[in-house]
């Protein structure tokens, strides 16, 4: 096995993934990885799906009293280069299995190593920021005004950190931009299906 394999690999979550946070976890590093600091970069809405447009096992929303599917671009969270700005979450141990899954699951995103921001830890630290398909589309939307946020994915946002402590929610409602869109009641759907082959060429 090449030593790059062998290398220790991490995840540090700043939006949704957070919600999979580990029992006790802290700012003191343990085997189940630690609360951080991402220094020089803010908290955005900058990426968002093409609502209208299903892929085989990817997700869409509805109206959760009618049922209809509203023709929007949803966006969520993302992080842009800001020198006096951090971002806050958790950095936790991940294997290429995990990672796999995760490359499939967060489609509106590309997978980058920012190990030089985490000193303290040793190996590759994975960081998911948006694509410039996704950014795209949060951009298209606004400006036809179609773009919104899902009002379960922020509450979700807010309940992980919740988790993680006051000092830490105090410290993710600094560091996050304002949606800039309407936020709504969507509840989400699952397209039925499989393993889509190119979310980019499918617009999702």
């Amino acid at each position: 096995m090449s030593a790059v394999a062998d290398e220790a690999q991490w995840l540090f979550a700043y939006g949704s993934l957070v919600a999979e946070v580990p029992p006790g976890i802290s700012r003191r590093l343990t085997g189940s990885g630690l609360i951080a600091d991402l220094p020089g970069f803010r908290r955005v809405w900058g990426v968002a799906m093409d609502n209208r447009i299903s892929i085989p096992g990817y997700k869409y929303y509805v109206d959760p009293v009618t049922g209809a599917r509203p023709a929007l671009h949803v966006a969520f969270l993302d992080i842009e280069p800001s020198p006096e700005s951090t971002v806050n979450g958790i950095c936790v141990p991940v294997t290429a299995d995990r990672l796999a899954v995760l490359d499939q699951r967060e489609r509106q995103y590309v997978r980058i190593d920012l190990r030089e921001h985490f000193p303290t830890l040793s190996g590759s630290v994975w960081v998911y920021v948006g694509g410039e398909p996704g950014r795209l589309r949060r951009r298209e939307g606004d400006r036809f005004g179609i773009t919104a946020v899902a009002r379960d994915y922020i509450a979700g946002v807010e309940r992980a950190f919740d988790g993680l402590g006051a000092r830490e929610r105090r410290a993710y409602d600094l560091s996050t931009a304002s949606a800039g869109c309407p936020v709504i009641a969507l509840a989400r759907r699952r397209v039925p299906g499989g393993r889509a082959a190119d979310a980019t060429r499918h617009g999702a």
